[in-house]
């Protein structure tokens, strides 16, 4: 169920891609957002604990993306894909402002092993948005190397390209190697 659920983030992140023309690195996830008609939005006020969230203005409103501009930019960037993830493929019910009770998904800087479908699914799709595979896949071509030195040099060097953190590189190309 999780390889099936990983592989329909995947897909989503593929059709958005084809959708806005995004081929060239770094794939600019803000410009995406806002083409989709989403408001985009940092802010120093969220807690350091919370990378960012998505909700809607009221239960039929706009959706925004709200993102933790204290965090370092290649951060932000993977949250904002996180959570246009959430947008594309999870129900908006639970994400609006109520009137009594402010209905909010949050990401967490610092989670656990992530059990929850939904935010395996997020992560899956922010990955292939701003590391897609078949661009990763050239640019890693047969010089993939098990080596750790030859591949620290290779994962910070496609960091830079991709403009993701060296762990979220790490975690995609260790993805390739499985």
């Amino acid at each position: 169920m999780i390889e099936r659920s990983k592989a329909i983030a995947q897909d989503a992140a593929r059709g958005i891609l084809i959708k806005t023309g995004s081929q060239s690195r770094p794939i600019n996830v803000r410009k995406i957002i806002e083409d989709l008609g989403i408001i985009y939005l940092e802010t120093d006020e969220l807690e350091d604990h919370i990378s960012g969230f998505i909700k809607r203005t009221n239960k039929d409103g706009q959706p925004i993306i709200v993102v933790n501009g204290k965090h370092p930019k290649e951060r932000r960037r993977f949250t904002a894909a996180h959570e246009l993830g959430h947008f594309l493929l999870h129900s908006m019910n639970d994400f609006f402002i109520d009137k009594n009770e402010e209905k909010i998904l949050f990401r967490k800087k610092n989670h656990g092993p992530l059990i929850d479908i939904k935010e395996i699914q997020a992560n899956n799709f922010a990955a292939e948005l701003l590391m897609p595979s078949d661009l990763l896949s050239k640019d890693l071509g047969d010089s993939i190397s098990l080596e750790e030195a030859s591949l620290n040099v290779k994962i910070e060097m496609l960091s830079k390209k991709y403009d993701v953190s060296t762990q979220a590189m790490t975690i995609r190309i260790g993805s390739f190697l499985c």
